[in-house]
């Protein structure tokens, strides 16, 4: 009898370990360029929206302008960025030209700037001039790249280097230029 509880206990072992849990496979980032275009926040603001003062940058697609960047990070100067109907809104709410040129308004009622890490694989895409005078505004590299070279659009990090940066478990894991006319 001890031999058959044995040899059942054996023959059942494999199926047992099939039933264990398996780890689950990388999953995409929730936030990235490429659902960009369908997120606007209860507010109004593309993106995640529009930040509180302080605090720490929760995972979401914000806007705003790099102050400093290097391999491990961004210094970013939130920013609120709005397109179409509520860009007139908010531009007009601000007395400002409404609708505003080119459909767009930025508010940036905030100067607190955040740090945000940035994952050593994280993906970029750079705004640069094409050799006939036009604008190339999907030019696909790494953040690495982005710092070594930001394109010839605009000076980054600099006072109007506006980027959108995807925050995913508390890091950014892409940065992407604004095309600004």
């Amino acid at each position: 009898m001890k031999n058959f509880v044995v040899a059942l206990a054996l023959t059942a072992a494999p199926t047992l370990a099939a039933c264990e849990p398996q780890p689950a496979p990388p999953q995409a980032p929730t936030f990235s360029s490429k659902g960009l275009r369908a997120m606007k926040a209860a507010d109004g603001a593309e993106g995640s929206g529009c930040l509180a003062d302080s605090g720490r940058l929760p995972d979401g697609a914000w806007f705003g302008f790099v102050k400093a960047w290097d391999t491990a990070g961004i210094d970013l100067d939130p920013a609120c960025f709005y397109w179409r109907a509520p860009a007139a809104r908010e531009a007009a709410a601000r007395n400002q030209e409404s609708p505003p040129p080119n459909d767009f308004f930025i508010a940036n009622d905030s100067k607190n700037v955040r740090r945000i890490l940035v994952a050593p694989d994280a993906a970029a895409v750079r705004v640069t001039h094409t050799k006939d005078g036009g604008v190339t505004m999907n030019d696909v590299t790494t953040y690495r790249g982005l710092l070594a070279d930001s394109g010839t659009y605009i000076d980054c990090p600099g006072e109007f280097c506006g980027v959108w940066v995807f925050v995913n478990g508390g890091i950014a894991t892409e940065v992407t230029m604004q095309y600004l006319p």
